[in-house]
């Protein structure tokens, strides 16, 4: 039903609205933006410095092996993120 200006148009009784969701978004949200994995990056790399400075604090001297492994284990797991992040930029493709 047209109400006289033009290309105005109302809704017919019983019409269906359109949808709140926008197209293309993620219902449950597991979409990470590119500023997200930078932040998550930044806090992996952090993390491995914070390990390794543990690691040479004397009163934790007993767990020094335990740290600088766990420092490893973690950059590994950071490089692995980017380089994979490279690898998707490179292809074109969005992760």
């Amino acid at each position: 039903m047209f109400d006289g200006i033009t290309g105005t148009r109302h809704p017919e009784e019983g019409a269906k609205r359109p949808s709140r969701r926008m197209h293309g978004a993620d219902p449950v949200g597991l979409i990470v933006s590119p500023a997200e994995r930078q932040q998550a990056l930044s806090a992996l790399l952090a993390a491995v410095m914070a390990l390794f400075v543990a690691s040479g604090y004397p009163p934790l001297a007993r767990w020094r092996r335990r740290l600088r492994a766990a420092a490893i284990i973690v950059f590994l797991v950071a490089l692995a993120a980017a380089l994979a992040e490279v690898g998707f930029w490179l292809a074109g493709a969005q992760p």
